[in-house]
């Protein structure tokens, strides 16, 4: 034992660049001198699996163990290990810090790949799925899930893997989020994580769930701080997302009416008209006026006004399509964006929206409204051009009597 210390054995293990072998070489020295079977070296920063453990330590600093079949007899092994405890306990303090420059590498990598992640999600260049799969693979899950309360009251759940989800289950989560866990227990997986989502003083806005089918590996308990901050920082971004989603949403609409404003419809149209153009498909405009609405406003008060548009907008926000636009464009006036509809098609939905609310003056004092149809290729090329020409034939529509649709001259009345 002396001779092989002499000559530096151990000593000279150190400068095996290859990790592997270093290892393997220690575990056979330590079979040949102790006399077992089994040997497994344990750094600072992995778990033995039996519990026969001869614990080692470097400088007052815990470094590791040595662990051996369930049978060996420990106190017999650290007898015959002795003289060699010094350059073992020297041996697993180099690994342990090799192993946490890898640690350190993949946090510093976990941090890159977060941080652009949360920086591509914030810019609106990359969806919830996505930033939450980030999430799982950088922190160690194989699920994330994000559960809200939108605005209009729905529950909200968003995932990065299939998740089966009623809708009571997805309000029971938001009332008691612990419950959802043991839901997700029940569907196979081992291990959660649950994160608040708290915006203005702590009020919860939803819960960021990380969910795992197997128990977590070593890596992953050692990362356990990593984890929390880093899930934290997921949890701020998806917040500050949807924060940043509602003001941009209620920077796009009119307040009274709930339909996008002049801008956004704007910034729509000129969009629509590129693709119509580029894939050869129609196009409609439709401009909406109330007939006599400073009467309606003088005689009933600025109130009913509101309520009058406010109602208007609704009728139009149920007779159009999804993949149509409209619009508040200005005052009294509003305009409609149909898109792949040809004239024909644009009267229709005009002469429907003309009589859904002649029908609510029938019952109730009420205004009706004139329309004015402009359709692309056949009536003009450009954006400002066809909303010149829709104004237009709203102009001969008010012009002929008002409550009515005109397109190309022609009128259409009850």
């Amino acid at each position: 034992m002396k001779n092989m210390l002499e000559e530096g054995f151990i000593s000279g293990l150190v400068s095996f660049k290859d990790e592997a072998e270093l290892r393997q070489e220690i575990i056979s020295l330590i079979k040949r001198v102790a006399g077992v079977k089994e040997v497994r070296l344990h750094t600072a920063f992995s778990s033995p699996s039996t519990g026969n453990v001869l614990p080692l330590s470097f400088a007052g600093m815990e470094v590791g163990g040595i662990e051996f079949e369930p049978e060996a007899d420990l106190s017999a092994v650290q007898k015959s290990l002795a003289p060699l405890l010094p350059s073992l306990s020297l041996l697993l303090a180099f690994l342990s810090l090799k192993e946490w420059k890898e640690i350190c590498r993949q946090e510093e990598v976990v941090l890159q790949e977060t941080g652009k992640a949360l920086t591509l999600f914030l810019a609106g260049k990359m969806e919830t799925p996505e930033v939450l799969t980030i999430l799982a693979e950088t922190l160690g899950w194989e699920v994330a899930a994000f559960v809200y309360r939108h605005k209009s009251g729905e529950i909200v759940f968003e995932s990065n893997q299939p998740l089966s989800l009623s809708p009571e289950d997805l309000r029971r989560a938001f009332r008691q989020p612990d419950l959802l866990m043991d839901f997700f227990r029940r569907h196979g997986f081992a291990e959660g994580e649950v994160i608040p989502l708290e915006y203005d003083a702590g009020l919860a806005l939803g819960y960021l769930f990380f969910l795992r089918r197997s128990p977590a590996p070593a890596f992953f308990l050692r990362r356990a701080a990593l984890r929390e901050n880093l899930g934290r920082l997921g949890a701020a971004a998806l917040v500050n997302s949807y924060l940043y989603r509602e003001v941009k949403e209620l920077a796009e609409r009119d307040g009274l009416t709930g339909l996008y404003n002049r801008r956004k419809f704007w910034e729509i149209f000129l969009k629509e008209l590129e693709r119509a153009k580029r894939y050869r498909r129609k196009l409609a405009i439709l401009l909406l006026d109330v007939d006599n609405f400073k009467d309606y406003n003088d005689t009933f008060g600025h109130l009913a006004g509101d309520e009058c548009l406010r109602r208007i907008g609704e009728v139009i926000g149920k007779e159009i399509r999804a993949s149509d636009t409209a619009a508040r464009y200005g005052g009294e006036e509003f305009v409609i964006l149909l898109v792949e509809t040809g004239g024909e098609g644009a009267v229709a939905v005009a002469e429907r929206l003309r009589h859904r609310v002649e029908d609510i003056g029938k019952r109730e004092p009420f205004p009706t409204i004139s329309l004015g149809v402009a359709v692309f290729p056949e009536d003009a090329q450009s954006a400002e051009a066809l909303l010149t020409c829709a104004d237009n034939a709203l102009y001969t529509a008010k012009r002929s009597g008002k409550n009515r649709t005109v397109w190309r001259g022609k009128i259409r009345s009850s």
